[in-house]
């Protein structure tokens, strides 16, 4: 009597949490972002290459992450860059005339023109570089803060990188 009373309160309790357990992962980012600096230091008004990799770390495939065609991939995320001390540093023209704000096409063309969505398998991961300096004023020679994120379309997780630090010299 006592095991089917306790079987009989067990089972929608074990439920309850299979449910739960199923809920959050439904709710987890599929991928995870990474951001690297390719040099410790640039000198002010050089190039200054970032790359960003998205990796697919559910066990189904992902889309929605951008866009490609045979020659080129386009990865979308929010840059955010800041001086050491937290100021946000400003767009810069070429940003402000083509793109709104913060978002970074990152890899070939960033064009954008493509209509087939980026494909990653369980497992997979994409690389793309982008120019900051050719987006943001890091024009003063200093140090800034860079972390990159993007929102996952199905859970609506935001899914932030590390934060890299990027020095500029004269």
């Amino acid at each position: 009597m006592v095991t089917l009373l306790s079987l009989a309160v067990c089972l929608p309790l074990c439920h309850a949490e299979q449910q739960a357990t199923k809920d959050r992962a439904e709710k987890a980012a599929a991928y995870t972002v990474a951001a690297r600096a390719t040099r410790s230091s640039y000198v002010v008004g050089s190039p200054i290459w970032i790359e960003i990799t998205a990796k697919n770390i559910s066990d189904h495939e992902v889309s929605g992450l951008g866009v490609e065609d045979e020659a080129t991939t386009d990865l979308f995320y929010i840059a955010d860059v800041s001086q050491a001390d937290g100021v946000a540093v400003p767009p810069t023209q070429f940003e402000k005339d083509g793109r709104a704000g913060r978002v970074l096409w990152v890899g070939g063309t960033s064009q954008g023109l493509s209509d087939h969505p980026v494909l990653l398998s369980p497992g997979q991961s994409k690389t793309g570089r982008i120019d900051l300096a050719r987006r943001f004023n890091l024009s003063q020679p200093g140090k800034y803060v860079v972390q990159v994120q993007r929102q996952d379309d199905k859970s609506g997780t935001t899914t932030k990188s590390n934060a890299i630090t990027i020095t500029t010299v004269r």
